[in-house]
């Protein structure tokens, strides 16, 4: 799995009356994997229920909500969303709300926060309760989220035309370029007529290298998104627990969150 903070430590903390939200402004990249967990560093002292929600940062819909089964001081998550939510390409908000305790992290200075395909550009903040918060601010209040791990895409290499390096973010002519399966998906439909006129894609040539390797690709993805039905490490059958997790009884391995495919 990934996350946009990592584990760092916050280095202040504050105190408030309850009934706020606070929030971080995470912009997905296209291309960033679906979220399954909420995250945030818990305080100290924390008392009563903390909700977490996503919102779209644009229209303030919300998107997933969740709680939080520990209320120990550190990096704590939600359970596992019952469907992962896809936010390639969103810019969402997610946010905490604590009901009895006013209790939060609270840094400057930390924005803007990268981490692969995901960029928090701010927090948010609103005293009127469990609601969408409405006002920006500089603060940092560590609320995070948990999206699928980067998949690890088989990569070869292949000595192509500049027309076709060109098409895939090259820009040396004829010389050895390291392909991915995805750059491959990316590229027309089987069937198509190439760019350059030389026919369908997949016909001959280079065309029908990349044909055979967007296949590839796609088999690929197939197989990575398919659900298993047996631990990876010992091949037991897994059993279903609650919120459809699927786990192993022998070494505890569990679906999603330990899924490295």
């Amino acid at each position: 799995m990934a996350t946009l903070f990592g584990t760092p430590t916050p280095g202040n903390f504050a105190s408030d009356a309850p009934g706020w939200t606070l929030g971080s402004t995470i912009v997905c990249a296209v291309g960033a994997n679906p979220a399954v967990r909420g995250r945030w560093y818990m305080p100290s002292g924390i008392t009563g229920t903390v909700g977490y929600r996503i919102y779209n940062d644009g229209t303030g819909a919300l998107l997933k909500s969740g709680t939080f089964p520990s209320l120990a001081t550190g990096w704590q998550e939600t359970d596992t969303f019952a469907t992962p939510l896809e936010v390639s390409g969103l810019t969402i908000t997610a946010c905490v709300f604590t009901s009895a305790s006013g209790h939060y992290p609270f840094d400057l200075g930390i924005w803007p926060v990268s981490s692969g395909n995901l960029t928090g550009t701010g927090g948010r903040n609103t005293g009127s309760g469990d609601v969408f918060p409405g006002t920006t601010t500089t603060a940092c209040y560590y609320v995070d989220v948990v999206v699928e791990a980067p998949s690890s895409d088989a990569t070869f290499a292949v000595t192509l035309p500049a027309s076709i390096i060109a098409m895939i973010g090259g820009n040396t002519a004829d010389a050895t370029f390291a392909l991915t399966l995805p750059a491959i998906e990316a590229l027309g439909t089987v069937g198509t007529t190439s760019p350059e006129g030389v026919g369908p894609i997949g016909s001959s040539g280079w065309w029908g290298l990349l044909a055979i390797g967007r296949e590839a690709a796609q088999e690929d993805r197939m197989e990575r998104e398919r659900i298993p039905i047996a631990c990876p490490s010992d091949g037991e059958p897994l059993r279903q627990g609650p919120g459809g997790v699927l786990y192993c009884t022998f070494d505890g391995w569990q679906y999603p969150r330990d899924d490295v495919r």
